[in-house]
């Protein structure tokens, strides 16, 4: 039998969060989509600091 390993420098798949709620709305899927690349700028943006004295979190979307 032969194995394949992990090598330390394959990148990793990265994902989009996609909350449950999301099933119950009556929105397009394009607009379930587009939720999902926001929140996920959103949590970049949050751990880079890009908050407010307000606690509004900013995001660049191009």
């Amino acid at each position: 039998m032969k194995y394949e390993y992990m090598k330390e420098s394959k990148q990793m798949l990265q994902y989009f969060q996609f909350p449950k709620f999301l099933l119950k709305l009556r929105i397009s899927q394009t607009a379930k989509f587009l939720y999902m690349i926001l929140y996920d700028r959103a949590r970049i943006s949050r751990m880079n600091s890009w908050i407010d004295k307000y606690g509004n979190v900013y995001l660049i979307f191009r």
